[in-house]
């Protein structure tokens, strides 16, 4: 059965750029439902609330902050040795 969180985070899934902006946290939930809300209630196949929207997208945006945080956390630790250097000059000599 179809839920308003999953066709919330299938519509999310398929436009990155609200991915990021939702991660971020730099988009206006109540907005965006209002956008959404025709394509939702038109899969769903029933009328939605706009504030049932905003929780799932809620929802969704602390768990794709959470992603995007430990994703973060497990590359750095992963890293492992890291060496900088500066001052380097670099030669390059013409072949007579």
């Amino acid at each position: 059965m179809k839920t308003i969180s999953s066709i919330v985070e299938q519509y999310i899934k398929k436009k990155p750029f609200l991915q990021s902006a939702l991660a971020q946290g730099i988009i206006n939930l109540t907005s965006l439902s209002r956008i959404i809300n025709p394509e939702i209630e038109q899969e769903l196949g029933k009328d939605v609330r706009n504030g049932a929207i905003v929780m799932a997208l809620k929802r969704l945006s602390d768990d794709l902050e959470f992603r995007a945080t430990h994703k973060i956390i497990k590359v750095l630790k992963n890293i492992g040795e890291i060496t900088v250097r500066s001052s380097l000059t670099d030669f390059t000599f013409l072949v007579s």
